[in-house]
């Protein structure tokens, strides 16, 4: 299996579209120019589709005892630097969330949230569809070719419904409890 990177992507979006080769985000080509301004918001919204498996972390965050809490609140939190969205606060306690710090009453906070990880962390039907979103975008982009944008924007529509099925699947789900189901000492 082949190293995925950010190159490797933009690389294959840009030979489904007939354009020239990427092996870098520095090469003096136009592709690669395209490739290096659309990738960093294209990435972006891509991840924000869906709390992708691979794209979610879960820790406990750290007070900051210097920070004078707003709002009424007791205590201040620092929310994660590599924070892209915010999926859950594991507290029963109210929050508010100003910049990068979290303020509540509870003493000990727990979060899950998306960040952007590295491309070798992505799933395959994940990689697929982001090749056809940027296959769509470098289409106007260096060919101002608007048929075929929509065609790869097709694509990916169906790719991310495939990519959003099998990361879901990888989610457990809660499981039946054990019921008594009424049995007793019945004699039949």
């Amino acid at each position: 299996m082949s190293l995925v990177t950010k190159e490797t992507i933009c690389d294959t979006a840009s030979q489904l579209i007939g354009a020239g080769s990427i092996t870098s985000f520095d090469d003096p080509t136009a592709e690669a120019k395209k490739c290096r301004s659309i990738w960093p918001t294209t990435l972006k919204d891509a991840i924000e589709e869906h709390p992708w498996t691979f794209s979610v972390k879960q820790l406990e965050l750290n007070l900051v005892p210097s920070e004078k809490p707003l709002y009424g609140f007791k205590y201040a939190f620092r929310m994660p630097p590599d924070l892209l969205k915010l999926l859950d606060v594991n507290s029963s306690y109210p929050h508010r969330i100003v910049g990068n710090l979290l303020f509540t009453d509870a003493e000990k906070v727990e979060v899950s949230y998306q960040y952007i990880p590295d491309p070798q962390e992505f799933k395959g039907a994940f990689t697929a569809y982001l090749e056809f979103v940027m296959a769509s975008k470098l289409a106007i982009a260096l060919q101002d070719d608007k048929v075929k944008a929509q065609e790869y924007e097709r694509k990916a529509d169906k790719k991310l419904a495939v990519a959003r099925s099998r990361d879901s699947q990888q989610q457990s789900t809660a499981s039946a409890k054990p019921h008594n189901f009424g049995l007793t000492n019945r004699r039949w």
